[in-house]
């Protein structure tokens, strides 16, 4: 049996930043937040998320009009972040005003869903700026990689994935990769097709070996989609400097 199929994670390696990881903090604890793009009700992961049992939306920042920000998924979608005196925004683990939020940043927002109307009444939001975003998308599969696994070829010690953009790559796995899954060391073993990964690494030989592979299994996958965010306007604008309203 090759030794990666055995392999453990040594708890030291399992440092894993995805699109958000250590970006956005809340006042509870300084929580992490994980990947972005669409609405979802839950983490991708360890859930680690600052609110987990609350459903959030993630997108890109399109407009402002007054306490109201609209944001647009990767898959087009359109939905309305509505803040409040009790809203807590932070940015880089500080808390920031919405007249720091810009046009083309990512936000990540967290409190009552109305999946019907794709309105959200916000208790939390991150927000993250727009070149920041853009060196993520422009990192993916050279850095950092996340996606759906669509085969698993164990003697080539390769898995091929459709990326969160969509697009198709194949990574390669070896000795060093660690594998974690529900916060548990894992091996290469109790991943399958239609599984959700995601994880750092870097380019070897032109072909991308993660360092710590987080694995989410297809059926949570199905309820925790993980698409990219959504390009950003050539010149981002500021958005209003209206206070919130409660």
């Amino acid at each position: 049996m090759h030794p990666i199929l055995n392999r453990r994670c040594n708890p030291l390696r399992a440092i894993m930043v995805a699109l958000t990881l250590a970006l956005c903090a809340t006042s509870y604890g300084h929580a992490q937040m994980d990947s972005a793009g669409g609405a979802s009700r839950g983490p991708f992961g360890q859930g680690r998320q600052g609110f987990p049992n609350l459903p959030s939306v993630r997108g890109t920042v399109t407009g402002m009009q007054s306490n109201t920000a609209t944001i647009q998924t990767e898959e087009g979608v359109a939905y309305t972040v509505q803040c409040s005196d009790n809203t807590r925004i932070f940015k880089n683990h500080q808390p920031i005003k919405i007249s720091d939020i810009h046009a083309g940043d990512m936000l990540i927002a967290a409190g009552e869903l109305d999946d019907k109307a794709h309105t959200l009444r916000a208790v939390f939001v991150g927000d993250i700026d727009a070149a920041t975003v853009q060196k993520m998308r422009a990192d993916l599969g050279k850095t950092w990689i996340a996606g759906k696994v669509t085969k698993i070829d164990m003697d080539a010690l390769q898995l091929t994935l459709q990326r969160i953009d969509q697009k198709t790559q194949v990574i390669a796995v070896n000795e060093t990769t660690s594998f974690r899954k529900d916060g548990q060391s894992v091996t290469l073993r109790d991943l399958h097709v239609g599984d959700g990964v995601r994880g750092k690494g870097s380019l070897q030989n032109g072909i991308f070996v993660p360092e710590v592979l987080h694995i989410l299994d297809a059926a949570r996958l199905a309820r925790h989609p993980m698409p990219l965010p959504t390009p950003q306007p050539t010149q981002p604008q500021p958005l209003s400097q209206s206070p919130p309203q409660p």
